[in-house]
């Protein structure tokens, strides 16, 4: 379900959740950078979509 609100997608399993965004990639002993940037590509596709909140609830 769309939380106009909120701004983006809930769901309810046994009350109600959003996915929050997670954190940004950092660290490591092997950093690829093309990974990394598609990966943060990803996430903020899916925060402008409102699948992912930008907050947890």
């Amino acid at each position: 379900m769309f939380d106009r609100s909120a701004g983006h997608t809930i769901i309810y399993q046994s009350e109600w959740e959003s996915a929050a965004a997670p954190a940004e990639l950092a660290g490591g002993t092997i950093i690829d950078t093309q990974a990394r940037a598609a990966i943060t590509s990803l996430i903020q596709a899916l925060l402008a979509m409102g699948i992912l909140a930008t907050e947890a609830p």
